[in-house]
């Protein structure tokens, strides 16, 4: 499903700014702090609901307005979003819905030069990467996932409650509780990747020289097993084994909120396959090579389990490798509906610009290359 055209009030630098897209190739070209990334911001947010900038939505508000908004327009669907100091209402063909409503709408895959923070940065990024893909092509998981985040807020005020020495609510009701919601983010997390896995031995051929990416899930229990039996049995016996010490610690010690996704490259070196483990030991080229293979990947994943291949995002993102893996990606823009922003016109190959729709921003101001 591809975004037809994009209206902006109030929304960043732009007062009232109204798009239309082009299903295949959008350029947009522009100075910095012209509004170019604000722009792939607002497409970003009508599919995920979040922005990948700022978790303030009153930053995301033009300076002097009280609320700004989006809406999109879709084939046969038009979504809405009102932004206001306190928070944000979505609309579905005018109806008011929910967040989670949303998700899984409209389809995107957004990339940036930040993003090589997936592979060098906390934990917590690797589990949003993973958390985001899972959210958007399984309902389900993203309804346990939130049930995951209550569980833990309320069992770790329990566990301060009891280290305080105050009366409180039996603890084994909330255990039995994660124990059946952790497993079953867990499994889903790993068979998330080992379909990733499978995706990233073919792509790791066309970026990777003689490598292959791997991710694996790093966490307390060592998992190894997507059986939710198995995971349950293994959970409940860490909590039983732990329970003295969270009580000290007054926090939840296991649990898939701890998880790591370990990304590797293994390479067969002599008769022995090595593995390096890419935050820790991998230099700045090898990590782009790997946010590249991992950002079309997620591409590849949303298209099998949706069965509609996303909309692609790119920020500024062309002149952060080299040639070869820049033809790489330029091939990939054609097969699906794709926003590419940079500076210049000119890093572009002629054929590519004559394919697209361009357009230039100027202090929150779009227009579109007359043709």
């Amino acid at each position: 499903m591809a975004l037809a055209q994009l209206r902006l009030i109030s929304f960043r630098n732009y007062s009232n700014q109204t798009v239309t897209f082009s299903n295949k190739l959008n350029l947009i070209i522009g100075r910095n702090a012209q509004g170019k990334t604000n722009l792939l911001e607002a497409i970003n947010l009508l599919a995920t609901t979040k922005s990948n900038r700022t978790g303030n939505d009153a930053e995301l508000i033009k300076w002097s307005r009280e609320k700004g908004s989006i809406l999109g327009k879709l084939d046969h669907t038009e979504i809405e979003m009102i932004i206001e100091q306190n928070g944000k209402k979505y609309y579905i063909n005018r109806k008011l819905r929910r967040a989670t409503d949303l998700i899984g709408k409209f389809l995107v895959v957004f990339f940036s030069p930040e993003d090589i923070r997936i592979i060098s940065g906390e934990p917590i990024l690797r589990r949003k990467f993973l958390d985001r893909l899972l959210a958007i092509t399984d309902k389900k998981y993203l309804a346990e996932l939130s049930k995951l985040q209550r569980i833990l807020k309320i069992r770790n005020k329990i566990l301060y409650m009891q280290k305080l020495g105050k009366e409180v609510s039996d603890l084994s009701i909330w255990n039995k509780q994660l124990v059946e919601t952790g497993s079953f983010v867990w499994s889903k997390r790993l068979s998330a990747l080992a379909i990733l896995n499978k995706i990233l031995t073919v792509i790791s051929k066309k970026i990777l020289v003689n490598q292959t990416l791997l991710l694996t899930l790093r966490n307390n229990l060592n998992l190894k097993t997507e059986e939710l039996a198995d995971i349950k049995a293994k959970y409940q016996g860490n909590i039983d084994r732990l329970g003295s010490l969270e009580q000290e610690r007054a926090l939840t010690l296991v649990g898939p909120h701890r998880d790591d996704i370990q990304v590797e490259v293994e390479e067969l070196i002599g008769e022995r396959f090595i593995k390096k483990d890419l935050k820790i030991f991998g230099s700045r080229g090898e990590q782009r090579a790997a946010i590249l293979a991992l950002k079309l990947a997620e591409l590849e994943f949303i298209e099998n389990e949706k069965k509609s291949r996303p909309s692609l995002l790119l920020d500024d993102v062309l002149s952060e490798f080299d040639d070869d893996h820049q033809k790489l990606l330029i091939a990939t823009v054609y097969k699906q509906q794709t926003f590419i922003t940079s500076t210049s016109i000119d890093i572009f190959p002629l054929p590519l610009v004559k394919n697209s729709k361009v357009f230039y921003v100027s202090e929150g101001e779009v227009e579109a290359e007359k043709a």
